[in-house]
């Protein structure tokens, strides 16, 4: 796996009809980020957040438009305790 937990979303230039999607593609995941996911998810939920780029690629049929998708496994790192007493408290 080249890219792991990223894909790409191809433009679909010949829609059949007005339900169909305006774009389609894949993403490749790794068993273990999504065995992690499943790990930490809460009340039976997962969210995955989504980093997306425009993009145009030549193919042998002409210059197609895509979206570059990547999962943002950004996590907040944790604020550090502080000892400082709030002067509101009592």
């Amino acid at each position: 796996m080249d890219y792991p937990n990223q894909g790409t979303l191809w433009h679909n230039a010949e829609k059949k009809h007005e339900k169909a999607p305006d774009f389609s593609g894949a993403m490749m995941f790794e068993k273990d980020f999504l065995q992690d996911l499943i790990d930490k998810s809460k009340n039976g939920e997962i969210e995955l957040k989504l980093d997306i780029w425009k993009g145009k690629v030549n193919t042998r049929n002409g210059e197609r438009h895509v979206l570059n998708a990547k999962v943002n496994t950004y996590v907040k790192p944790d604020q550090p305790a502080t000892s400082a007493k709030d002067p509101w408290d009592e």
